[in-house]
């Protein structure tokens, strides 16, 4: 679902803040080009049908008008039969019909598509049902990590991502990001990538692993741990989480 944020080669990084470090032990020194792909609700998240309605003084038409057409069926149980068993489609059906879940922005004058809630509904629809019935799609690999603000913290607590000087002095102050700044776009977007690599590092070591770990799988995973660390489990955290304003964590 999310686009490449930027060409990345041969440690030439988006400009400034957020990029994931040498994976030591893995092997992986440098970024690759993301292709443009699809995939790339907290637990419970709330619903609220966003569709046009049409006022009751309005409501009776004069006979000798002709009715308009009923608005489409829009409710989620249409849609996830309309995406028919595609994560992706399901993923793309809740950003068209709910704004809430249209999370997009834009980078370096290209447009960068999270949709990180729309994402997580699906996942958790997935997770929930094991995988059957409701929740059985064909593409759950196409989805990314979640694009928030607990996993970024996570992996720069492991070494994987490192952050600019002035970043760093903004988290440890705890002032806010604004939602599309540069800084916030970089920390969703390369958690991905850094996500990504970890997935296909697993999958190198382990073949059998192709089609099994997901980046879904990476992205609970490490959502748990770092709330394990926030309690004190396991060493603490490195630094705060970024705060942004947003509805689209």
């Amino acid at each position: 679902m999310a686009d490449s944020l930027n060409e990345m080669h041969d440690g030439e990084v988006m400009e400034g803040t957020a990029r994931p470090a040498d994976f030591e032990g893995l092997g992986v020194t440098q970024l690759e080009e993301v292709d443009e792909h699809q995939s790339p609700l907290e637990t419970h998240t709330h619903l609220a049908s966003e569709s046009e309605h049409v006022p009751h003084d309005q409501a009776q038409l004069s006979p000798t008008k002709t009715s308009p057409p009923p608005p489409p069926d829009t409710s989620i149980i249409r849609l996830i039969e309309q995406a028919n068993h595609s994560a992706g489609k399901l993923v793309n059906l809740l950003a068209q019909h709910f704004a809430c879940f249209g999370d997009e922005t834009r980078f370096d004058g290209r447009k960068v598509r999270f949709l990180k809630r729309a994402q997580i509904f699906v996942a958790d629809l997935w997770a929930a049902f094991n995988g059957t019935g409701y929740g059985a799609f064909d593409d759950i690999e196409c989805l990314t990590m979640f694009a928030d603000y607990r996993v970024p913290q996570m992996l720069h607590t492991l070494g994987v991502l490192s952050y600019s000087p002035p970043l760093l002095y903004r988290l440890r102050d705890q002032n806010e990001i604004p939602s599309g700044h540069s800084w916030e776009v970089q920390l969703r977007g390369c958690s991905i990538w850094a996500v990504e690599l970890i997935r296909r590092e697993i999958v190198r070591q382990h073949p059998e692993a192709e089609g099994v770990v997901k980046a879904v799988l990476i992205d609970f995973f490490l959502y748990d741990l770092a709330k394990e660390r926030e309690r004190g489990v396991g060493g603490g955290l490195e630094v705060p989480h970024h705060r942004t304003r947003s509805i689209w964590y």
